[in-house]
């Protein structure tokens, strides 16, 4: 007979392991199949019955079987799904959640948990949040990676206030309709950035006393990969002498077209605090990633959106991953008119739906030297 001693202690340990996990996968399929565990219980009485019978005995009928008194009912422990299930539901602050976007832009919100060496995933459906009184019901699916074990259910998530936020700006050079939207910014607790083209105006001193902040965006808007260098130093560095003596700081530069190439960080961050480009991908950021001195931002125009109701739908669900997301997440958007008619621009009604919907998900409205 083999001695237990000289069995290794980690082949004791793995056959351990598989035992609970064969244990916990018959338990979990009892528990999850209703229909089983009624299946056994009558043929458990009928084999009881035909035994009975063979002996010259009365049937045991289900009546004569006492049940077990409430006070000594075996207590149910909870498996390791379960207990991760509880967690999910009050969307514990421990639980990490992150984005993938697909090839089609489509947004999913995951988190990676574990509990008693099991691994599991979950997968948060924030574009079918429903409203509720104070947040939103969201379903979830959480799979047990092991055992391919998986559960819907849903959990109530209440807004609350974090350092999530928003890097909202304006590009280009439409200070009227920039000066226009001073007071809906104002009703809606917002200050942003205007990544002013061209030279010091009485604008950038109207915009900073009412709270914003003045980036630079070029003298003439011109696509800095198709110039000489000469005309990149011009274009870019000499005139910001001249807003900063004026008390402008511009911290922040945005590339034109948001394209750029590598030297040119290099250059720029010598003189600003953040180079920003631009795009139609959804991207997020923390304090320490935006200090790190490059970001892009999602364009918010009128010309990516068919409508009113698939610019709704699109920003809402950004706005709300962010949120649910959590933490001190912080997405920047970019525009650039005030006007419905214009391409490269967002009409008043988006805009304010925008803000309005920011700030009832508690989200701050940063800027970009707020981080400086």
């Amino acid at each position: 007979m083999m001695d237990v001693k000289s069995v290794p202690l980690s082949e004791e340990k793995s056959f351990k392991k598989i035992v609970r996990k064969t244990l916990y996968r018959r338990r979990a399929a009892l528990q999850s199949n209703p229909a089983l565990r009624g299946l056994f219980r009558v043929l458990a009485l009928f084999l009881g019955g035909i035994l009975a019978s063979c002996a010259g005995l009365r049937p045991v009928t289900q009546q004569d079987t006492p049940a077990p008194p409430e006070s000594i009912a075996p207590e149910i422990i909870p498996g390791p799904l379960e207990r991760v299930i509880k967690r999910i539901k009050a969307n514990s602050v421990d639980i990490n959640k992150y984005f993938l976007q697909d090839d089609d832009s489509n947004i999913h919100v995951l988190a990676d948990l574990s509990e008693d060496d099991e691994t599991f995933t979950v997968r948060y459906d924030v574009a079918g949040a429903v409203p509720i009184e104070g947040g939103y019901r969201l379903h979830f699916t959480v799979e047990q990676k092991d055992v391919g074990i998986s559960r819907e259910d849903s959990l109530e998530w209440f807004i609350t206030g974090d350092r999530s936020g928003i890097l909202l700006a304006f590009d280009d050079d439409f200070r009227d309709a920039w000066e226009g939207i001073f007071d809906l910014l104002d009703r809606n607790g917002a200050r942003v950035t205007f990544f002013m083209q061209g030279s010091l105006s009485p604008f950038c001193m109207k915009a900073q006393e009412r709270g914003h902040e003045i980036g630079y965006h070029t003298k003439e808007h011109l696509n800095l990969t198709l110039i000489s260098r000469e005309e990149f130093y011009r274009q870019t560095l000499s005139d910001i002498g001249t807003f900063r003596d004026a008390g402008v700081p511009l911290r922040a530069f945005a590339y034109p077209f948001g394209l750029s190439e590598p030297w040119m960080h290099e250059i720029l961050l010598d003189n600003f605090a953040v180079l920003r480009g631009f795009g139609v991908r959804y991207r997020v950021y923390n304090p320490e990633t935006i200090r790190q001195g490059y970001i892009g931002s999602i364009s918010i125009d009128n010309i990516l959106y068919e409508n009113d109701a698939d610019f709704y739908r699109t920003i809402g669900l950004m706005l709300r991953i962010t949120k649910f997301i959590g933490g001190d997440t912080i997405i920047p958007m970019t525009t650039h008119d005030i006007s419905g008619a214009a391409g490269w621009g967002i009409s008043p009604v988006r805009l304010e739906y925008l803000l309005q919907n920011a700030a009832a998900l508690k989200l701050r409205f940063y800027r970009y030297g707020d981080f400086f």
